[in-house]
């Protein structure tokens, strides 16, 4: 870690990034071709959007290994540890096997820096490469991918997928990506590759549509898209036998139906996104010579669970833990908390980074919670606990409560839920999900 921590890390300094960034994928290219390009050769599940991209790869990995498949998954950003990044089977890498990785590419990057210091890799490469010589060396059968940023220049944009997804389009890294979502989309479908099939969340009145359908002509891509591949019948919101958020999914993806298929999730939008997955996994598990069975099919993505994703934990006060970060994502986590905490005082602990309108992002709970405190993400983008509480104090008669220390926001927040026999709910950043979660630890 110490080692990698010698790159640039923009998931860090997203505040400082080119705008319109100036990134190619050249250098990537160069030195995975050096590697002997151990990102080519496997069937591939590439998934860009605004939001939903780690669960729906999550689902899609956990359908492909339900199915027999051995997988590489690549997610980011991490919560608990950076190695949730590079899982195999549904695991972790393991301490040992990551810093095997960091071993095997030193000496090259060593080289690297001293004869073409131009074609040294970002932290975000360095970890994409890493991840495909893990691939290569387990001999996975199947690779599922997130982007990270945007799709076109995103480092993952190396691989020639067997199938592409983009989940939704709406505006977030405005300033890097565009103030538009026809710019938006501009950079999400450039993960569009010749003749491979793209489904999509996207539906023909989003102004990213004519974006993502000329570029899918374009190149010859068939589009599976909401009412034209795939559909939601109906999601049933309930809750879990010790009181946690629960949906039930009906509908159709692919050539295959789902009828009130149980998962372990908050907002509505993952029916959507379980559909999404099923009907990539269908055309990559096709493609594999696979035979595609709805038994395994309902058994993933009813096992599957996600740290700092409406992430339940019950007892004294109970807790409900979400990474939401947008306007529209922290609107999703409250109306599931308001469903779990069915009638009990809701108390809120918020982190956010200083590119977020404070008011704009949790304004939508204000009404809804007795307390407020907030605190301080580990991280240069977070925006400073006091000046997130003086944010949020006009309009909010209870007052707000600023903790820097995240281990002393909780017990804020945690003493206020038990006095009132309240539920604790957490949003705004990934950070501040994985520092609660580590703490609760």
């Amino acid at each position: 870690m110490r080692f990698l921590a010698s790159f640039t890390d923009w998931e860090q300094l997203l505040h400082r990034a080119p705008a319109r960034t100036t990134f190619d994928l050249g250098r990537l290219h160069r030195l995975l071709a050096s590697l002997g390009d151990p990102h080519l050769g496997r069937p591939t599940l590439h998934v860009t959007g605004t939001k939903g991209k780690s669960s729906l790869t999550a689902m899609a990995d956990a359908i492909l290994r339900a199915h027999g498949m051995s997988t590489f998954r690549f997610l980011s950003p991490h919560v608990l540890t950076v190695r949730e990044r590079l899982s195999i089977d549904g695991q972790p890498v393991t301490e040992a096997a990551f810093a095997g990785l960091v071993e095997q590419l030193r000496p090259q990057i060593e080289r690297l820096r001293q004869r073409a210091p131009e074609d040294v890799p970002s932290f975000f490469e360095m970890m994409t490469v890493m991840g495909f010589l893990l691939a290569t060396r387990n001999g996975v059968d199947a690779l599922t991918l997130e982007v990270g940023l945007g799709g076109r220049l995103d480092a993952t944009n190396v691989v020639d997928p067997t199938v592409c997804v983009v989940t939704g389009i709406a505006l977030d890294h405005t300033r890097i990506l565009g103030d538009t979502l026809e710019k938006i989309a501009f950079e999400k479908v450039g993960i569009l590759k010749p003749g491979r099939p793209v489904v999509t969340g996207l539906r023909d009145d989003h102004p990213g549509w004519p974006v993502l359908r000329a570029r899918a002509d374009e190149l010859g891509c068939r589009v599976i898209a909401p009412g034209d591949g795939w559909s939601l019948e109906s999601c049933e919101e309930a809750l879990t036998d010790d009181g946690g958020p629960l949906i039930r999914v009906s509908g159709t993806a692919g050539g295959r139906r789902l009828d009130r298929v149980p998962m372990h999730a908050g907002p509505p939008h993952q029916a959507e996104n379980a559909l999404m997955a099923v009907t990539a996994c269908e055309v990559l598990l096709e493609a594999a010579g696979v035979s595609v069975d709805d038994g395994c099919i309902a058994d993933a993505l009813a096992g599957l669970r996600m740290p700092g994703r409406s992430h339940w934990i019950p007892g004294t006060p109970p807790i409900l833990v979400d990474g939401a970060h947008t306007t529209e994502s922290v609107a999703e986590a409250g109306k599931v908390a308001r469903r779990v905490a069915a009638g009990r005082p809701l108390h809120l602990l918020c982190g956010l980074t200083r590119d977020r309108d404070p008011r704009a992002v949790l304004g939508s709970l204000l009404d809804s919670v007795a307390s407020i405190t907030t605190t301080r993400l580990s991280t240069p983008r977070s925006l400073g606990a006091d000046a997130l509480a003086a944010a949020l104090r006009a309009g909010f008669p209870p007052g707000v409560t600023a903790r820097s220390d995240v281990d002393e926001a909780l017990g804020v927040v945690l003493e206020n839920a038990i006095e009132t026999g309240g539920v604790v709910l957490v949003v705004g950043s990934l950070y501040l999900a994985g520092a609660v979660l580590k703490s609760l630890q």
